[in-house]
């Protein structure tokens, strides 16, 4: 590969166009990807799925690359080389993927949106990974209410969910009553309802109505009075091997019990919530869960094709104990720059151009 082709950044249509209208591109920092090009010494274009066609393979397509300080459509060379930062939920928009890559297109982070449930399964296969992993089962009916027998709370989230959409929270309540804490599918605003032993008819709707998993709820660590967990960037590097390339706390809002930023939860740096636990060892538990990370990530990617960055969600029990929470195939990354760890956050950009760059095939010394 020359220098002068083409590695591609796939994006949703709705980005792509706001970028040809030079408007905001929300959390994409796309200013980040230029610079990390520029770093490696590689030209990008930007793509969307719709444009790229298998069954008739094209040697030019349409995209936007940057000219004159804006971003223009011009029609390039197909690129060999595509990090997908797109989210497709289709059946049909993920078969289009998957046949782009069986004719050879190199789509790294191929699928950006895993079931839960599913990696879950994956994950209980290896005997190192399986200590570290939450008790978890699909949120049917028959299954919270044994749970319920056996744990005091219980979280339900989607199997396909993200940023904490939809999560719900079952406690027993002092007075023996349980109680139902969820958002509102009109309105959002979080609401609670008290029963007994019997669910309430409106959870059990839901749970039919869509894909569940149910864990118990995790007694993470606190973070000056509120629990919190860690984000870590997993990205394979320009040689190719997996990396940890950042980390940063995650804490709920008082009183919450999520995390996600995007639900009101606060960022904090590693630093930051290791001095709030002096008898904690903050480089060697931060070595764990580098550690970990890579094993999960490592493990993961020998068996679904083209992953390549991942964001996991980590905790740390009141005991010291790690667990996995989840992982996300679609990091947002802007964590990091809202706990002011802008290097950090320009590095989570800079190394998937890297591992562009190593598949491409790109001497160094060019």
């Amino acid at each position: 590969m020359t220098q002068n082709r083409y590695v591609g950044i796939l994006l949703n249509a709705s980005v792509y166009d706001r970028m040809c209208q030079g408007r905001k591109t929300g959390h994409e920092q796309i200013s980040f990807y230029e610079e990390a090009a520029a770093a490696h010494g590689l030209a990008l274009c930007y793509l969307k799925l719709s444009s790229l066609a298998p069954g008739r393979p094209k040697r030019h397509v349409p995209a936007l690359v940057r000219q004159g300080g804006r971003y223009a459509r011009r029609v390039v060379e197909t690129p060999a080389v595509i990090h997908n930062r797109a989210i497709h939920l289709d059946s049909r928009s993920r078969a289009r993927l998957e046949a782009l890559s069986r004719e050879g297109l190199e789509i790294f982070n191929l699928h950006t949106r895993y079931d839960k449930l599913m990696l879950h399964r994956l994950l209980e296969q290896s005997p190192v990974i399986r200590p570290h992993l939450p008790l978890t089962e699909q949120a049917r009916p028959e299954v919270l209410e044994r749970l319920m027998r056996e744990y005091p709370a219980l979280i339900v989230k989607p199997s396909n969910g993200s940023v904490g959409q939809g999560i719900m929270l079952l406690s027993l309540s002092e007075g023996g009553k349980w109680r139902w804490k969820y958002r509102s599918a009109k309105t959002g605003a979080w609401r609670s309802q008290f029963f007994g032993s019997r669910l309430p008819v409106e959870l059990v709707r839901r749970l039919r109505k869509r894909s569940f998993l149910v864990q118990y709820f995790l007694p993470l660590a606190k973070y000056q009075g509120r629990p919190f967990d860690i984000r870590v960037s997993v990205q394979k590097n320009e040689s190719g091997l997996w990396q940890t390339t950042g980390m940063v706390a995650k804490v709920a809002r008082t009183g919450a019990f999520l995390t996600n930023v995007a639900q009101g939860g606060k960022v904090a740096t590693m630093e930051q919530v290791f001095a709030d636990f002096p008898g904690w060892n903050g480089a060697e538990l931060q070595d764990r869960i580098g550690q970990l990370s890579v094993q999960i990530a490592e493990f993961l990617g020998g068996r679904l094709p083209g992953l390549a960055d991942l964001g996991l969600d980590m905790g740390i029990m009141e005991d010291g104990h790690l667990i996995f929470i989840e992982a996300n195939g679609r990091d947002q990354r802007y964590s990091f720059g809202e706990a002011g760890m802008h290097e950090v956050w320009r590095a989570v950009y800079r190394n998937p151009l890297g591992y562009a760059r190593y598949l491409s095939g790109v001497d160094k010394t060019t």
